[in-house]
């Protein structure tokens, strides 16, 4: 079986969600793969996840065992005009959740000090697209042989 991070991602962050700190709003969670194109609709949030290097290395604490290091893309995307307020608001969000499980792992996963002074801003104010891209690096000790 292959432990899929952003599976796991995924789910965690529907969980964890509260949509009251976000304007009684929760995004749409998905792999970037999973869609060929993402409609612009008005007033829609959406947080986009992609693997950016996956790697497997020995992890020295027995026969087999391996540790599995993700760098993953978080994509955060709000369309619509004057959504600048509720913009921040996700981003707030999304930080209180990856802060909390740097301390408390999913999944076997635990996040490794994610850096959101290095996201991007590729925000199109003019044609109402507000999007940050973060990278986080996850970390799982529980990943057996041939995985």
């Amino acid at each position: 079986m292959v432990i899929d991070s952003l599976t796991s991602l995924i789910t965690m962050f529907t969980d964890s969600w509260t949509s009251a700190n976000t304007d009684s709003k929760t995004p749409t969670f998905a792999k970037i793969t999973s869609y060929k194109r993402i409609e612009q609709n008005n007033n829609q949030d959406w947080i986009l996840l992609h693997r950016v290097r996956p790697s497997r290395e020995a992890a020295g604490i027995g026969t087999g065992s391996k540790v599995l290091n993700d760098e993953v893309d978080i994509d955060i995307r709000v369309f619509g005009a004057n959504q600048e307020a509720h913009f921040y608001k996700v981003i707030t969000e999304m930080e209180r959740i990856l802060d909390t499980k740097i301390i408390s792992p999913f999944s076997g996963y635990q996040i490794l000090d994610p850096d959101y002074g290095s996201g991007q801003d590729l925000s199109d104010k003019y044609r109402g697209i507000w999007r940050l891209l973060i990278t986080i690096k996850l970390i799982n000790y529980n990943t057996a042989r041939g995985t």
